[in-house]
């Protein structure tokens, strides 16, 4: 993974992201319809989904950065499914700061 490389497509979204654990359902639901918002209203118009093998960069920017990031990046991917990519197994690096 090129981390020096200019994204494909990048957008932020404020507050500390939520664990595929949370305990609230109904949360971690929002907290997805966030960040598939985020990723919709960012994503080129009229640009189809990316294909192939893809590489994600998830950076935290938070007074509370998780400790369980690989469970932060899951309700991130899954969100974006779709918008940026078809499907979550395209994405072969992930790399969460």
């Amino acid at each position: 993974m090129n981390l020096l490389a200019r994204p494909a497509f990048e957008f932020q979204l404020p507050g500390p992201a939520l664990s595929a654990h949370a305990r609230n359902a109904a949360r971690l639901a929002a907290w997805k319809a966030r960040v598939g918002d985020a990723a919709r209203a960012a994503w080129p118009a009229g640009r189809p989904p990316l294909q192939g093998d893809i590489d994600v960069l998830i950076s935290e920017f938070s007074e509370r950065a998780s400790r369980d990031r690989d469970n932060m990046a899951k309700p991130i991917c899954d969100a974006m499914q779709g918008i940026a990519y078809d499907n979550d197994r395209q994405i072969k690096h992930l790399h969460v700061e």
